[in-house]
């Protein structure tokens, strides 16, 4: 593989050990926040770590044009939520048994916010980061339906974890929006230093 290859592979360990404290930290601050108290009534946010997971890889992975992704993550964080509470239109009836005219209202909701995707409207909060979350939000939702107990033979009741995708989001945004751009800045001073020598 050559001197190159070592140094490429030398790059990528530093880079997944760095990610392995940053995401080891999150979960940490989440933790902490559990351990407070702040969150008892919806039964923690440290297990549901894996939203804001999703949040900075959607970041990470998006065109941010003539932004920095710590400023595109706190212009996605909006959408984010919305799409989640948006997820809550659907999950919460089909959990509780409400019947079919919930969905219908949320179809709707859907169709209105893919219109104004398309034509531009309300960009702020109906965009691509609303989509994804209100697609994985419902997903996970459903999947915890109608879940029998095989040592009973009953219906389990599920619990509804938007809020606390909501309050994961917000705790996202502020660490890893803060990370990056601490990053961002040290790379720019090394970059500047760099070019005056």
């Amino acid at each position: 593989m050559g001197e190159h290859g070592k140094v490429g592979l030398g790059a990528l360990l530093g880079i997944f050990l760095a990610l392995i404290v940053v995401m080891g930290l999150f979960i940490g601050i989440l933790t902490i926040i559990d351990l407070t108290g702040i969150t008892k009534d919806i039964g923690g946010i440290a297990g549901h770590m894996w939203v804001g997971f999703i949040m900075v890889l959607y970041i990470t992975s998006t065109d941010k044009k003539d932004l920095d992704y710590s400023t595109y993550l706190i212009k996605s964080t909006p959408g984010a939520i919305l799409g989640t509470l948006t997820a809550y239109l659907i999950s919460y009836p089909v959990i509780n048994n409400f019947g079919n005219i919930p969905l219908i209202v949320f179809a709707i909701v859907v169709i209105l916010a893919i219109s104004c995707m398309v034509t531009g409207k309300l960009p702020a909060i109906i965009n691509s980061c609303y989509m994804l979350f209100l697609t994985i939000c419902t997903a996970t939702q459903l999947t915890s339906v109608n879940i029998i107990d095989p040592a009973t033979n009953t219906l389990i009741k599920t619990t509804s974890y938007h809020i606390n995708y909501c309050i994961v989001i917000v705790v996202a945004c502020i660490y890893f929006g803060t990370l990056i751009k601490i990053g961002l800045n040290i790379v720019e001073k090394r970059t500047q230093k760099n070019t005056t020598n």
